[in-house]
């Protein structure tokens, strides 16, 4: 049989010292202490009698002084402002030439036009918004329109320049 050493253990070495921290919060009372009435009901306890809790009032402040009233600033009101229109009857907008090519191909679809109207009631500009995906139908909505005149926008009583949402349907049905 062989033999072995006795395995070597080193002494526990103690551990470093720890300062505790010092506590500069007012002092908070123990908490209550339950001990037992006798022995013989060790199911009911009795609470030993506390020091009176400390009477913590709340901060004195100044009084606030109310706010300013607030200041009402009246200023005129703005005139309506309502927009331009294309709809009008008297103004006797023909509509868009359907491209006989068009039909012939059975193309249909929904042209969106942006047009920027003069105080005057003329288009000075018309752009395509969304395409019908055929460019004989928007090129035959665009020719239509710029030889459109239209309500100008107003401003109170005044007429103001203005830009107005033109939708245009081709429609083989009608």
């Amino acid at each position: 049989m062989r033999w072995f050493p006795p395995p070597v253990t080193e002494k526990p070495r103690p551990l470093p010292a720890v300062k505790a921290p010092v506590n500069t919060a007012m002092p908070v009372a123990p908490p209550p202490v339950m001990t037992a009435a006798s022995s013989a009901a060790p199911s009911h306890f009795v609470v030993a009698p506390q020091p009176p809790a400390p009477v913590v009032l709340p901060p004195v402040t100044a009084p606030v002084p109310p706010p300013p009233a607030p200041v009402a600033v009246v200023s005129a009101p703005q005139p309506v402002v309502t927009p331009a229109r294309f709809d009008a009857d008297y103004l006797k907008n023909p509509a868009p030439v359907y491209p006989p090519m068009s039909k012939r191909l059975g193309e249909e679809g929904r042209v969106l036009l942006l047009v920027q109207v003069s105080a005057e009631g003329v288009a000075t500009e018309v752009t395509l918004k969304q395409s019908s995906d055929f460019p004989r139908l928007d090129n035959a909505a665009l020719n239509a329109v710029r030889g459109w005149r239209f309500v100008p926008a107003k401003r109170g009583n005044e007429p103001i320049a203005a830009s107005v949402l033109v939708p245009l349907s081709f429609r083989l049905d009608n």
